[in-house]
This record gives C-alpha cells, structure tokens and sequence, in this order.
C-alpha cells in the first residue's frame, strides 16, 4: 500500500541549464530549464550531478533548481 496514493508523472523534458560550469568543489546550485516540471506532490526531488545527490526545488514549471551542498570534483564530459 502507498500512503497518500500513487501517481504517475511524465518525465520532465531538460532543454537547458545555467551555469555551464560552476565549483570544483563546495555548494553548487543548478538551474534546470524544460517543460514539464511541477510540484510532485509525493515525490521527494533530488538531482544527481555526477555523484553528488542534491535537493531539487521546484521553481515553475519551466525551471527546477538543483541545490548540492557538498559537491566533488566531477570528471569533464
């Protein structure tokens, strides 16, 4: 059983982000762009920039902002 009930959601469609480079090392925020994106009602949003796992916090749906509080040095490419 699902408390609070199930849903389905289409993907979110990515067609930008800002920055293209940030830190090596420390807190990075990321600003997704597409369609798509809402308030996942029972969904907990994380993104994921290489190996780092971040909070991401809906800000329309046209942008999420990913927020990595501790972000590594992630490899080029």
């Amino acid at each position: 059983m699902f408390p609070g009930g199930f849903q389905y959601y289409q993907q979110p469609i990515v067609v930008d982000i800002d920055p293209k480079n940030g830190p090596a090392h420390g807190v990075g925020v990321i600003n997704f762009y597409g369609s798509g994106f809402k308030d996942f009602a029972l969904a907990d949003l994380q993104c994921k920039i290489g190996s780092n796992i971040g909070v991401a916090v809906p800000v329309s749906n046209t942008q999420i902002r990913c927020i990595v509080e501790d972000m590594d040095l992630v490899a080029e490419g």
